[in-house]
């Protein structure tokens, strides 16, 4: 039995990677079906403004991203990239149930023809939920980091503007307790003025990170900080 196996096996290794080049050939110009899945693809949301125009804020529930499995010839399929997708969701088209239907279609990128290729997305809708939109308005507080040198004293710290408005929905609006600017001090020896983010906060004290729905009626404030110096005398 083993003689039978190692008999000739030079020629049968052979016939093994000629068959196996013949069957890459055939395959090649057959140019079979194939199916690809490409996950976590964005959705652009379009007209906002319907929302917007109501008095209403919007916030994504689910849908924002999803996954698309493309059906087509294998040379077509294997040729199209994540970039070359556009889903999108037309926000005007909003029903009842706070859902709109998710469009998905390939970019013409001029390699190939994609007009045969199938695209499925498991009819995934976004689904966002409404809120009314509300503003309030709030004092902006200055708070320091670090520490001046033994030779100089903080004076006067003035904000501009002082106070500034907050939009969005009325949930998120209802979380902020006050705003503020961190003024840093370490290595300061006379007057500066900087331009600072507004930070918002919670009323444990936290930064609220969750600010995509949120306007603010400034994006930075000017803080305008007086240095002084001092001196000892015996």
């Amino acid at each position: 039995m083993r003689k039978k196996i190692f008999d000739n096996i030079g020629m049968k290794i052979l016939s093994f990677f000629v068959a196996l080049i013949l069957w890459l050939v055939i395959v090649n110009m057959a140019d079979p079906t194939g199916t690809r899945t490409f996950y976590n693809i964005p959705v652009e949301i379009l007209n906002e403004n319907a929302i917007s125009e109501v008095n209403r804020v919007y916030e994504v529930v689910s849908g924002d991203k999803i996954n698309v499995t493309v059906k087509g010839k294998r040379s077509v399929v294997d040729d199209i990239e994540e970039e070359d997708f556009r889903a999108t969701a037309d926000l005007s088209e909003l029903s009842k149930v706070n859902a709109v239907a998710i469009n998905v279609s390939l970019k013409s990128t001029g390699k190939t023809s994609r007009s045969n290729v199938e695209l499925d997305w498991g009819n995934t809708v976004l689904q966002v939920s409404l809120q009314k939109k509300t503003t309030d308005k709030f004092k902006v507080n200055v708070t320091t980091e670090g520490s001046l040198d033994s030779s100089y004293i903080l004076g006067d710290v003035s904000v501009q503007p002082n106070i500034i408005e907050v939009s969005g929905g009325r949930s998120k609006i209802r979380k902020i307790a006050s705003v503020g600017v961190v003024v840093q001090l370490d290595g300061k020896t006379e007057d500066f003025e900087d331009d600072l983010t507004p930070i918002l906060y919670d009323k444990d004290g936290n930064i609220i990170t969750d600010t995509d729905e949120l306007i603010l009626s400034n994006d930075t404030v000017q803080v305008s900080t007086t240095i002084l110096p001092t001196k000892t005398i015996p």
